[in-house]
Parts: structure tokens; sequence; C-alpha cells
């Protein structure tokens, strides 16, 4: 499977899939395909959550989740509780909007983007991210010993991943307790994408939630905006 935009046009570089650290006969350390690479940052990122004590979430059964709108699930009790957030805050939106209060009268959405995923969903997710932040962190994993895809490139990539998505089944959108909002303001849309942390930071949406949403029961995850957690 080729790589990202970029993983195969360096000159042949990466060409082997022995193991991270291994040696070619000449003494320098072998390069990993992208694929290899790619497994190799996720069971890295496995090691790190179990260290950790996290729980690597199964799939929920159907009979203990229960829709929010659309074709979006939550634990039974999570959604009943988004349920009533997302009805409160889209109230509080016409309102403001009628009394032409603020930024609100910008705001032309507020929805969903994500809710419980099961492995196959969220490994979609996860590799998604990868190849997000593979992307981004590629010119500076160039200049490492190494290479691209060598030892020193992995903690790289391993700690920008563990900051931004969990590896699959260690998500608590896994375990049905998870939300991932969306909204549309001044013609942009916000979704879940670190690249627009800082944009939503300023949205109406997201300071309603931090104003409101414990009362429902949700906490935001400190690296994701649109992120929240029902606890």
């Amino acid at each position: 499977m080729p790589g990202p935009q970029g993983a195969d046009q360096r000159g042949g570089r990466i060409r082997t899939t022995g193991p991270i650290g291994a040696e070619t006969d000449n003494g320098t350390e072998a390069e990993l395909s992208y694929d290899a690479f790619k497994q190799a940052v996720l069971d890295a990122q496995i090691r790190g959550k179990r260290a950790e004590g996290k729980t690597f979430f199964a799939a929920v059964p159907a009979t203990e989740l229960d829709v929010i709108e659309g074709s979006f699930r939550m634990r039974k009790l999570a959604a009943l509780r988004c349920r009533q957030l997302l009805a409160d805050v889209r109230s509080a939106l016409e309102t403001e909007t009628r009394a032409d209060d603020g930024s609100a009268v910008l705001v032309t959405h507020i929805g969903i983007q994500s809710a419980y995923r099961d492995y196959a969903q969220d490994m979609r997710a996860w590799e998604k991210a990868f190849k997000t932040h593979y992307n981004k962190t590629l010119a500076a994993r160039e200049s490492l010993e190494g290479g691209p895809h060598g030892r020193a490139a992995l903690q790289v990539l391993v700690r920008r991943m563990r900051k931004f998505k969990a590896p699959p089944g260690f998500s608590n959108h896994s375990n049905g307790t998870a939300v991932d909002f969306n909204t549309t303001q001044d013609g942009t849309e916000f979704v879940a994408d670190s690249s627009q942390r800082e944009g939503w930071k300023q949205t109406w949406l997201h300071r309603w939630l931090v104003m409101h949403a414990a009362t429902y029961g949700f906490h935001p995850l400190a690296t994701e905006e649109w992120h929240w957690d029902f606890k």
C-alpha cells in the first residue's frame, strides 16, 4: 500500500520492512516501509496505554446503546443527556439569534461529528489521524538519525499521536461515552480537526459548552475542543 503524499517520493529511501532499529549489512539502520512504520507507531501507542493501566474497550452491546440523533449513538444515559444538551444549546442559540446577540447570529449549524465507534470505525479514525500527522512531521523526521522511519522518527510520531488520537479500542468513543461536536459559524465548518483548535476556541458553541456542558455530565478533553466525555 502506498503511503500518504510524499511517502514514496524520496529516492527509494523507504525500502525495507525490518524491525525498528535493525541494521543493514553496512551497519546503518534499516528503514521500514510505510505500512510497517505505521504498525510500529500503533504498537508503541498500545504498549504505552497498557503501561498506563488504560482499559481496552471491547464492543459495546447494541442493547446498551441509544440514539442521540441520526446514526450517532452513545451509552443510554450518555445519549439521553446528550439529547438534552443539544436541545438546550439549540434553544439558547435561537434565543440569542432573535436578540441579535453577539456571535450567535453567525452560527448556522450545531451537530455531532462522531459518537460511539466500534473497533473498525475507530481504526479508520486512527489511520486518518496517522496520515495527517505523518505528513505534518515528515520534513522534521527526514533530518533525524535513522531517517523518517527510524527509531528517533518513531518516538516523534508516537508523542504526537499520543496528543491527538488514542489507539483503536482505547478511546472513550469505543466505550460509548464520548462525543465530538461540529458547528458552522460565519461560513466556516468546524469539525474534529487538530488544525482548527484555535478557531474552535472562538466559536459560540465552544463557549456555551465550557459554561454549561458539565450540567449534563460532559467534560472537555484538553487537547480537542470538539471532544467531550460523559462522566
